[in-house]
């Protein structure tokens, strides 16, 4: 019950957007310059166009197969990140997916700020 609960919700705040369905141009993501630890990728998932925190949102690196779920604050950390190229994949009910390629520094670690654009079904009516 707990998860219909969870995923109604979203599916609420998701379209409680304005309409702004993938036709904007998507900003890139920010690499922001915080000092964080070597291995370790943080970062925040926003929601266009209003900039506000994404909760919930899957966030996955591909290299080590680290996932995490943003809190309420649309924050998130990923731990044991190899050096080296990377993709960050994010994913949101109702959003676009964002695909981040990223590089890892061998003496610091990446904090990253994605935003995610609301997505637009259009559904026919159904004649009776």
């Amino acid at each position: 019950m707990r998860c219909w609960s969870i995923a109604a919700f979203l599916a609420i705040h998701a379209c409680s957007h304005p309409r702004l369905c993938d036709v904007a141009p998507v900003p890139p993501f920010t690499i922001l310059p915080d000092t964080v630890p070597a291995g370790l990728v943080r970062g925040v998932v926003i929601a266009l166009p209003d900039s506000a925190p994404m909760p919930y949102a899957q966030v996955h690196a591909d290299s080590t197969g680290a996932r995490a779920i943003t809190d309420a604050q649309g924050h998130f950390a990923l731990a044991k990140v190899r050096p080296g190229a990377f993709t960050l994949m994010v994913r949101m009910i109702n959003y676009g997916s964002a695909q981040l390629r990223l590089e890892m520094p061998p003496d610091r670690g990446v904090t990253v700020r994605i935003p995610l654009v609301p997505r637009c079904f259009q559904i026919e009516p159904v004649a009776n």
